[in-house]
């Protein structure tokens, strides 16, 4: 692997992209074998993303590599207790404090558990949200910038300082773009014809305020990595009065947005929120849970309607179909979380279907 390579996998994990950080470098598994950073990078964005096998297999791998590194012992605890067995969890977290005394995250998650009075107590713990915050990260040494200026006041150069810091991360996050977005961006904004169609029927009619906010939304979801924000807006443009010419240049942005994943979607939606207008929500990623009807196996994918917040057997929020193009066993009996994307087709009695692109059992 290259070392630019690492150097980009360490830049998405550090943006919590962890799903390319697994596609770029789950193709390099078998020539690194000896590289305690791949597979460290490797197993914690497997953890993020609720692949628990693969990230006990490579922070394993990790783990034997350097045995002295905490958040990897760490990560490995956090897979037991979602396993259930808590004893090897605290068994790990109390060896990380005799080697590691001020490792935050281990006395951490032990007094969370120790707070565990019953089954259910834990399994409302690996259900909640306070969960995910024990995930580990990783820090990498980055160099220093060298100073520029000599100033006489020490608040100066604090605050110089800042402005330095603040414009550098601003230019990093927008170099990570590809070179095609950044010229369809730089396309749009150089754009000085008319902004409006007078012809043809608009489900939206915008302003010229409301069409340039929608065009500055677009540009910094995208330097955010918030590829479902950027959509919405890209669709709102594209069912509005704006001139083709411009729909034209922002529809040339939808092929370079990454597909959805676990743990990458910054923002949600919800069934409710889609069934109001699904056209606005057209290749908009979902994540949601559910339970799985009317299962049929096909030749080329796998169909089902996914009862949408019946996981729980409680509320029902809705009934989606569901389109599964690749090869997996499903267990109707068992709850699930689905992540896919909104398809607008005619034939669905809702007006759109979910892709799915991925999906997980969840316990009983």
């Amino acid at each position: 692997m290259k070392e630019s390579d690492l150097r980009m996998a360490q830049k998405l994990f550090s943006r919590r992209r962890y799903g390319d950080v697994i596609r770029l470098l789950e193709p390099l598994i078998f020539e690194y074998r000896e590289s305690f950073t791949f597979y460290a990078l490797l197993g914690l964005s497997c953890l993020h993303v609720g692949d628990y096998g693969g990230a006990e297999t490579f922070l394993l791998r990790a783990h034997h590599l350097r045995p002295e590194r905490p958040e990897i012992i760490h990560g490995l605890a956090l897979i037991y207790l979602k396993r259930g067995d808590s004893s090897s969890a605290i068994q790990r977290w109390l060896e990380i404090l005799e080697d590691h005394p001020h490792y935050a995250p281990a006395r951490h998650a032990l007094d969370m558990v120790r707070t565990c009075r019953t089954d259910d107590d834990l399994e409302d713990l690996i259900t909640s949200p306070r969960f995910r915050k024990l995930f580990p990260r990783m820090r990498f040494h980055r160099r220093r910038l060298a100073p520029v200026l000599l100033l006489t006041s020490f608040a100066g150069i604090l605050l110089i300082g800042g402005l330095i810091v603040f414009t550098i991360q601003g230019r990093e996050r927008e170099d990570a773009l590809s070179p095609e977005t950044r010229q369809i961006l730089r396309e749009i904004e150089a754009y000085n014809g008319a902004l409006f169609s007078q012809e043809g029927e608009f489900r939206y009619v915008l302003t010229s305020r409301e069409a340039q906010e929608l065009l500055h939304e677009i540009q910094e979801a995208l330097v955010a990595f918030d590829d479902n924000r950027a959509r919405i807006s890209i669709n709102k443009i594209l069912l509005s009065n704006v001139a083709p010419e411009v729909k034209k240049k922002v529809e040339g942005l939808i092929p370079h947005l990454h597909p959805p994943e676990f743990g990458t979607l910054k923002t949600r939606v919800g069934f409710a929120e889609v069934m109001k207008d699904p056209p606005l929500y057209a290749g908009v990623g979902i994540q949601w849970k559910g339970r799985i009807s009317n299962l049929e196996v096909g030749p080329d994918a796998i169909t089902f309607d996914f009862l949408v917040g019946y996981h729980t057997r409680r509320i029902l929020e809705g009934i989606v179909p569901v389109e599964v193009p690749f090869p997996v066993t499903i267990d109707p009996e068992r709850a699930y979380e689905i992540v896919g994307e909104i398809m607008i087709d005619e034939r669905s009695p809702i007006g759109f279907l979910v892709r799915c692109h991925s999906l997980r059992w969840l316990e009983d």
